[in-house]
């Protein structure tokens, strides 16, 4: 072969190369962030009705229990009672003027130039999720006990992925000597792993503080990260049934004075702690929800508020959680049409498969509950990625494969 050929072969071939990595490394922009869902709805009219009715009672009459004394003072400021039977009643004015008047123009920025997520209307974004306590190991193919550093190179897959929108914690630190490091250094490997917008939970009131401080110093300043919050604290205010959680509704107090946008997540079990009913478990779920919702928006009318009724289906047989049948697919499709119903900024679970390994079921599991949720309209989507073993396990591998996946699904909702 000629100079002249050589040197033509070795032009082209490195062209292809240089092709090759800025299609690799280009993730900077995921082509179906925020595509328009909502038109699956499992829900009729005269469902939504009736559900929205059986919540305004439930609240009105039943109401919640174990309320913080920070919840009382505000809520019965407003018109709310706290009864002789220790129970907080919500009244059907306050929860309408809350939904009235909450925030939908609730963006949840990234610390890139893309990946913002616009969580207002029917905009789907899909991310990870979970507190799963264990690892598949990729070298042994054995579960083992996760640590900071499984969730510092789950945070650095999921940054590299197109599909992926947001990073919400995976897995917990098991290694982590006391609930105050937990917390900072699930922060510090989320942080250092992705710059996409993290999800994280406090564990303690106190915590908060610090964790916001940390944030703060990031982002250059607190009104910088006020003007622009990366992240978002998840807070199950609740423990199922009707009973406030009460160290979770000061964290949410916390974090709604720290300018965190906060997610209020009620997430009982059909047949154990909610109604074994579809119909009942949702209306559960969203009064539940909309409990924690009125009480962060008397807290701060202006703050960012994320509607999260999370109901989950149980097998009875067991009582574990139960991801991958068409019941736990409809029942969040009809919880995120809910929060469609209300305007409201929506998030649930979907995706989190039963099977033990990323196989064929967990491929099959995780697609139903995704599609159906992102059809419906949600918002947010955790636990779309990542996730097995009913939520109790997680592996490195399953982030990749289930990019490709929800790519699929967010084409079909683009249409």
């Amino acid at each position: 072969m000629s100079r002249g050929n050589q040197g033509s072969t070795r032009r082209r071939r490195n062209a292809r190369k240089e092709r090759h990595q800025r299609t690799v490394l280009d993730t900077s922009q995921s082509k179906w962030i925020g595509v328009t869902g909502g038109k699956f709805q499992p829900l009729s009219t005269g469902d939504i009705d009736q559900i929205h009715e059986a919540v305004l009672d439930l609240l009105e009459t039943l109401g919640l229990s174990q309320a913080p004394e920070c919840m009382i003072d505000i809520v019965t400021a407003n018109g709310g009672t706290f009864t002789d039977h220790g129970r907080l009643l919500f009244p059907r004015a306050l929860v309408a003027d809350t939904i009235a008047g909450i925030r939908r123009d609730v963006t949840l920025w990234s610390r890139r130039d893309s990946y913002h997520l616009d969580i207002s209307g029917a905009r789907v974004h899909v991310g990870s999720g979970g507190a799963a306590p264990r690892i598949l190991d990729m070298e042994t193919q054995n579960y083992r006990e996760t640590t900071i550093r499984d969730l510092y190179d789950m945070a650095r897959i999921v940054d590299q992925q197109e599909h992926i929108h947001f990073f919400s914690r995976p897995v917990v630190g098991t290694d982590a000597p006391n609930p105050l490091q937990l917390d900072i250094n699930t922060l510090y490997a989320c942080l250092a792993g992705t710059s996409k917008h993290i999800c994280i939970s406090a564990t303690l009131p106190e915590n908060v503080k610090t964790i916001a401080e940390i944030c703060y110093a990031v982002a250059g300043g607190e009104d910088n990260f006020r003007q622009r919050p990366f992240l978002t604290i998840m807070a199950t205010h609740v423990v199922p049934p009707m009973r406030f959680a009460t160290e979770s509704c000061e964290i949410v107090e916390q974090a709604v004075r720290h300018g965190i946008p906060v997610q209020l997540i009620s997430a009982g079990q059909m047949g154990a702690t909610s109604p074994v009913t579809l119909a009942g478990s949702i209306v559960q779920a969203v009064a539940e929800s909309l409990a924690g919702i009125v009480f962060a928006w008397l807290v701060d009318a202006g703050a960012a508020i994320i509607f999260a009724p999370k109901p989950l289906v149980s097998d009875l047989r067991t009582g574990a959680m139960c991801g991958g049948g068409g019941e736990q697919a409809v029942v969040m499709a009809a919880a995120a049409q809910m929060g469609r119903h209300y305007q409201l900024p929506v998030a649930c679970i979907a995706g989190y498969s039963d099977a033990k390994v990323h196989d064929a079921q967990a491929g099959y599991e995780k697609s139903l509950s995704v599609a159906l949720a992102a059809h419906a309209g949600c918002n947010m989507i955790s636990h779309a990625c990542g996730t097995l073993a009913s939520m109790l396990g997680s592996s490195l591998e399953s982030f990749i494969i289930d990019n490709d996946m929800l790519g699929g699904v967010l084409r079909s909702v683009h249409g």
